[in-house]
Parts: C-alpha cells; structure tokens; sequence
C-alpha cells in the first residue's frame, strides 16, 4: 500500500524535476534565439560588406 506521506514525497519529485525542465527549456530557448540574432546580424554583416566590395 502507498502511504500518503510516499504519495506526497512522488508529488513533490515530479513538481520539482518539471519545473526544472521548464526552467532548462526556457533558457535554451533563449540562448537559441540570441545566438541565431547574432548569426543573422553576422551574415547580415558580411552580406553589406560582399554588396559594398560588387558596388565598387
């Protein structure tokens, strides 16, 4: 039989390893949209730089 103190204990596993997975989630998510600004600022960067060198 699952006592209500081991139900309670389960409960508070699950909470807490979701919320730390939302937590990760969330900053990946983050850092995968600063790195992919910076990458199109890059290319955007270098796309200037190949237009300026075919203008002149």
């Amino acid at each position: 039989m699952i006592t209500m103190v081991n139900l309670l204990l389960i409960i508070g596993l699950v909470v807490t390893f979701s919320l730390i997975f939302i937590l990760m989630l969330a900053v990946s998510l983050k850092t995968v949209t600063e790195y992919r600004r910076l990458v199109v600022f890059r290319f955007g960067n270098i796309i200037e730089l190949l237009d300026r060198e075919l203008c002149f």
